[in-house]
């Protein structure tokens, strides 16, 4: 099938009843075009409870101006939430096989990188040595690709993580609400994905074949892993891609709006390392998108 718009849904995937996708767009687009001068900055770091237009002031603040009390705010919030608690997990990747075309990733399907898939002895050997270090969570990784890493495949490799780790998260390629349900039953916690980018003029160029080129169910994803059991759900985006204020902004409305439709979740915030990749496109030139 020829998807031609990000708009597009492929075959098989499963569409949701949720408007999170407008409201992200409509929120933005009320905050976007506000003045932020140091007024509403300090209006907005005094508030306890921030809004939306709190958070998007926040976000455009000089940061060599407000450094020190961004950080005396982050961790009085530490503090009053988490205490003095650090959770470690360790990422373990069981298969790097993809199908996507995404211009910026060394995974990519048009990239040479050598390909590998761990077999079930592998993965619980890799588990039973990961846990001997005394890491209580882990977060099982592949690349998009189902036809290599399937959802029984993924769902065996969650059943042999559950018997070393107290908690199990994956990220996987976006799947469907019964597809999560198995991962559940099988020890999956958590679910995490990045949407890469939130605006669609740079998901549109950035993802230009594959099923990853559906904005809208990549967007619905962490809805469809709560709808399917999941006790929590991770987010993140890219940023390079596009306008970091915006991508941030999105990202932290995505996430508040899900809490608020599903107060029982766990919500996590990823942030991408910026690291060189082999096999990335390297004509990619920003500018001319």
């Amino acid at each position: 099938m020829n998807i031609k718009s990000v708009e597009d849904y492929f075959p098989g995937m499963d569409i949701i009843d949720s408007d999170i996708e407008e409201r992200i767009e409509t929120i933005y687009n009320e905050v976007k075009n506000t003045e932020v001068d140091k007024a509403s900055i300090s209006a907005s770091l005094q508030a306890e409870s921030i809004s939306y237009q709190d958070f998007y002031n926040i976000l455009k603040i000089d940061p060599n101006e407000y450094l020190e009390i961004m950080a005396e705010k982050a961790y009085d919030k530490r503090i009053r939430y988490f205490g003095n608690n650090v959770s470690l997990f360790s990422p373990i990747y069981i298969a790097n096989y993809c199908e996507n075309s995404c211009k910026y990733c060394g995974f990519r399907a048009q990239s040479d990188i050598k390909r590998a898939k761990l077999t079930y002895e592998e993965i619980e050997a890799e588990m039973n040595a990961l846990a001997a270090t005394g890491i209580e969570d882990v977060l099982i990784l592949t690349g998009e690709s189902e036809k290599f890493s399937s959802i029984e495949y993924i769902a065996k490799s969650c059943e042999i993580a559950k018997k070393y780790f107290r908690v199990v998260g994956i990220e996987i390629y976006p799947t469907n609400i019964d597809d999560y349900k198995k991962l559940r039953q099988a020890g999956a916690d958590f679910v995490t994905v990045f949407q890469e980018s939130y605006n669609k003029k740079y998901y549109d160029f950035y993802h230009p074949a594959g099923h990853k080129r559906s904005f809208s169910y990549r967007i619905n994803t962490q809805e469809r892993a709560l709808m399917g059991g999941m006790r929590g759900v991770g987010f993140g985006t890219l940023f390079g891609l596009g306008d970091p204020i915006e991508e941030a902004f999105k990202l932290g409305v995505h996430a508040s709006l899900i809490q608020k439709k599903y107060p029982q979740a766990e919500i996590a915030i990823s942030l991408p390392r910026i690291r060189p990749t082999h096999g990335a496109d390297e004509t990619l030139i920003f500018e001319n998108i």
